[in-house]
């Protein structure tokens, strides 16, 4: 984290910057180095870089899941802007067991995009299905 914290945080470095910073936070994640993933998450903010983190930790159960899980629905409409569709997608169990599958429903409504909101409504008949609704 030295290292990483030694490259200016100007535009000039920016690439560099927020390469190092989601490897450091992808690393402490592995290791379960909380202190270093929170300032990585921190570095990170709302950008693409940020969202890969919080899916990770997501994914790994990491210990402030529920609070990235509900950061996630909250902002739901930002990230469309910086994640993938595959990645929104793999969102809706999450959105289920969050929120419930009409929950669910209502929050992907928000989303912008026809082919993103169809996949996902897939996905949440499936995690419904799954959960035994």
């Amino acid at each position: 984290m030295r290292i990483t914290e030694q490259i200016p945080a100007s535009e000039k470095y920016r690439a560099e910057y927020r390469f190092c910073w989601r490897a450091v936070g992808l690393a402490a994640l592995r290791v379960g180095d909380a202190e270093v993933f929170d300032r990585a998450i921190e570095v990170m903010g709302l950008e693409r870089e940020g969202a890969e983190l919080r899916l990770a930790a997501l994914r790994a159960g990491h210990r402030r899941s529920t609070e990235f899980a509900h950061d996630f629905i909250q902002r739901l409409t930002e990230w469309e802007e910086v994640l993938w569709r595959s990645e929104l997608s793999e969102l809706a169990p999450l959105l289920v067991n969050t929120t419930g599958a009409v929950g669910a429903l209502e929050i992907i409504n928000g989303i912008d995009d026809a082919f993103t909101r169809t996949t996902m409504y897939s996905n949440i008949a499936r995690a419904a299905v799954d959960r035994d609704f």
